[in-house]
């Protein structure tokens, strides 16, 4: 029997989805509790969060923070490439020792990191104990004077899959001297191991170690029971696993790395973690014999969302699972050149760019503390507007960056004509890969992304950047976006609304006296950031579209920055090129682009839309892209009667929603 839901008291961040849970028992306590548990955050299975977190309890059911220690006791690295993972405590009778894992995404380049604490709570920093290849789950126990240590090491081959795996042991007086390995005996009939925990008992060793199937991955594990007399020869007590997936509950994908503790009465409590076809994870209690677990009495259960909800996230995961592992390899590798055709996107490496005029930042002068960023569809005359706005409203000292395509780069620069305030980069590019460029090569302190087609109006910059000067938590603005008779066009952000694995939106109320409101999404159209922003984030090239929610979530998920825009100012967003569209802006009303780019966006943040825009993606856009000019004229026929009715619908409900304001709101 599993557990209904995951335990509701291990809380962080208000969220309760965190994976590979490590139980240790002090006897006589350590700092007042008897029980701690380190475990990794992972909403969403986003591995930003996967950050080492610690809490205590006195019975194993009811965990709470700890007083003095940071939460995560472990911050995110400093770089996008890397994350932390798969926790281990261990206590020696003086210290209460952590280890974790440190990988490199790309190439499962693993760091074991230690760090330790006395009662007195003071963690030291961390040290490094090991480095390797694909090593995961590392587990320790103390017998006598030596530490023993276990680890799983795996090997990759085609499809990017785990395909075989090894139990690795080494023993030494400490963390910082342990010896040669040597490579241990698993015999799991049919299975991989993936993730393991060792426990020391009174006629040997015990394990845990989830594994999954041959010819599967490592995300449709289940646990199995292993005993061992010398730590290096693991047998199986049961050719079938003590807990597999449920059928419809909150476990129904996998059962992840778990941890127990051997009771006097040769009963066992598991702890252990699962996952949901719909990415929703979680650490649930069992207790009891092997062969009859079942759940604790006295469980507080998370608020897990009843299957029928749960449902059409988690047909999606399971037909995505079902595709992924069933689809011929060839088959499957030539669908995705297919989908990259589609999209037409490509990274742009140095030697495609050819470089303007350099910086213009010369000995004499002032360096500049705001750089444009614009990247042109070949909208000339709309460019050119959009520089006439920069020179007579901007107030800083700036200089301007364009990324201009070849075909209309000759055309650009005999207009321009070499001024000092302009530098162009030509490229072949899209948007995201464009502005990507532009944001790497910015050396003032402020940087501004600007459309083409965006102009700025008195005094709307200047307020945008006494935002950024006055509150140096926000990190970025921007600004609502009017047309030319002066309607609005976008308040310049979206207020995200996270519920159950679907984002949706909000439009924040502009009618304030409020300096600046908080959002969590900015329009990259006109979006002004701190140029150190760019080590949170970056533009992904391989987007036609979204590019602005990927970016926004980027700095959401670093932690360190807010974002806001800024009300009382403006810029004008000109579109009166509409029925001149160029090639590179057709795009965006391409249904296999934007079905592309909604796809990359689902993969890498776990999230959909709202089941509206959802069915719109995935099936009515690509299908009036199929149907030609009259998919067109449908798709905006269509697209102007769903505005209308949440316009109407919106101001008859009146659904504009409060926001956080600053203190400034009267």
């Amino acid at each position: 029997m599993n557990a209904r839901a995951p335990l509701k008291t291990i809380v962080s961040g208000n969220c309760w989805e965190h994976v590979h849970p490590d139980v240790i028992h002090v006897r006589d306590g350590f700092a007042g509790y008897s029980y701690w548990m380190a475990f990794t955050p992972y909403p969403l299975e986003n591995d930003r969060f996967e950050n080492p977190t610690i809490r205590a309890s006195h019975d194993g059911i009811n965990w709470q923070r700890v007083v003095g220690i940071p939460d995560p006791l472990v911050p995110p690295p400093a770089t996008r490439d890397l994350h932390n993972a798969d926790p281990e405590l261990v206590y020696d009778s003086r210290y209460l020792h952590l280890v974790y894992a440190t990988i490199r995404n790309e190439t499962d380049e693993v760091t074991f990191n230690s760090m330790r604490c006395k009662s007195d709570l003071q963690w030291n920093k961390p040290e490094v104990i090991h480095k390797d290849v694909g090593a995961v789950s590392p587990t320790f126990q103390i017998e006598g004077d030596v530490w023993h240590e276990w680890f799983v090491r795996f090997t990759r081959l085609k499809r990017n899959r785990v395909s075989r795996s090894e139990l690795v042991h080494r023993d030494g007086p400490d963390l910082a001297s342990l010896g040669d390995e040597c490579k241990c005996h698993v015999d799991i009939p049919g299975y991989v191991a993936w993730h393991v925990d060792v426990l020391k008992v009174e006629n040997g060793y015990e394990a845990l170690i989830a594994a999954f199937p041959d010819g599967c991955d490592q995300t449709r594990t289940r646990l199995f029971h292993l005993t061992s007399k010398d730590g290096i020869t693991f047998r199986l007590t049961s050719k079938n696993p003590i807990i597999k997936p449920s059928l419809l509950g909150w476990d129904n994908r996998m059962i992840y790395r778990s941890s127990f503790l051997k009771e006097s009465d040769r009963s066992y409590r598991i702890w252990y973690s699962a996952a949901s076809w719909g990415h929703h994870c979680g650490i649930g209690l069992l207790q009891g014999p092997l062969d009859s677990l079942n759940e604790t009495t006295a469980y507080p259960h998370a608020p897990v969302p009843r299957y029928l909800t749960r449902f059409p996230s988690e047909l999606e995961g399971r037909l995505r699972y079902e595709l992924r592992n069933h689809l011929p390899y060839r088959l499957l590798s030539h669908a995705n050149l297919q989908i990259s055709a589609i999209e037409g996107g490509k990274i742009i490496s140095d030697s495609q760019l050819t470089l303007g005029t350099g910086d213009r930042t010369e000995r004499g002068h002032r360096p500049h503390e705001i750089t444009f960023c614009i990247v042109t569809m070949g909208r000339i005359p709309w460019l050119l507007n959009t520089l006439s706005s920069v020179r007579k409203y901007c107030t800083r000292t700036y200089l301007v960056k364009i990324l201009v395509e070849p075909a209309w780069s000759t055309e650009l620069a005999e207009i321009l004509q070499s001024p000092k305030d302009v530098e162009m980069i030509t490229a072949d590019a899209t948007v995201g890969s464009g502005r990507k460029i532009l944001q790497a090569s910015v050396a003032s302190p402020f940087t501004m992304m600007l459309d083409d087609d965006t102009y700025l109006t008195p005094e709307s910059l200047d307020l945008c950047m006494k935002v950024l000067e006055e509150n140096h938590e926000i990190g970025a603005v921007g600004m609502p976006q009017y047309d030319l008779v002066g309607n609005l066009l976008s308040p310049g952000g979206k207020i995200f609304v996270i519920h159950d694995g679907v984002l949706l939106f909000r439009r924040p109320q502009l009618d304030t006296k409020a300096d600046w409101i908080e959002v969590q999404c900015i329009d990259g159209g006109a979006m002004l950031y701190r140029t150190q922003l760019r080590d949170e984030f970056s533009f992904d090239e391989h987007y036609r579209m979204f590019e602005d929610y990927d970016a926004s979530l980027q700095i959401l998920y670093g932690g360190k920055w807010r974002l806001a825009i800024v009300p009382k100012g403006r810029v004008i967003h000109d579109r009166s090129w509409n029925r001149k569209t160029p090639e590179q802006e057709k795009i965006r009303h391409d249904g296999f682009a934007a079905l592309y780019s909604y796809q990359r966006f689902r993969a890498k943040w776990g999230l959909r839309f709202s089941f509206r825009e959802h069915i719109l993606l995935e099936v009515f856009y690509p299908l009036f892209t199929l149907m030609g000019p009259a998919g067109s004229l449908a798709r905006n026929s269509m697209g102007r009667l769903i505005d209308y009715r949440v316009e109407r619908e919106r101001r008859r409900k009146n659904k504009d929603i409060p926001v956080r304001q600053s203190p400034s709101t009267e």
